[in-house]
């Protein structure tokens, strides 16, 4: 048996047959807990979404969890070229 065939078949087990996750997924999706951020509630869904429905084929969505988490008290910006206008 193949490696990746025993791996997908002891999540399967352990998650009971993904039930386990999609239980996760969708309770961090409607939580009101302040502590779930936006962006994880975005991921949650973009990953029911992606494995949820069936994909056209060819067709990918694209999931891309990695960016910098927001620090508390700061705004993001993004940089830009403008010079300063405030006078000396």
């Amino acid at each position: 048996m193949c490696i990746q065939n025993t791996l997908q078949q002891k999540i399967a087990e352990i998650t009971n047959d993904g039930e386990t996750i999609v239980r996760y997924l969708a309770g961090t999706l409607q939580s009101e807990s302040y502590a779930i951020k936006p962006c994880h509630k975005l991921d949650a869904a973009r990953m029911l979404t992606k494995y949820g429905f069936a994909q056209p084929e060819g067709k990918v969505i694209p999931f891309n969890s990695v960016r910098p988490e927001p620090v508390e008290g700061q705004t993001t910006q993004t940089p830009t070229n403008h010079q300063s206008t405030t006078p000396n």
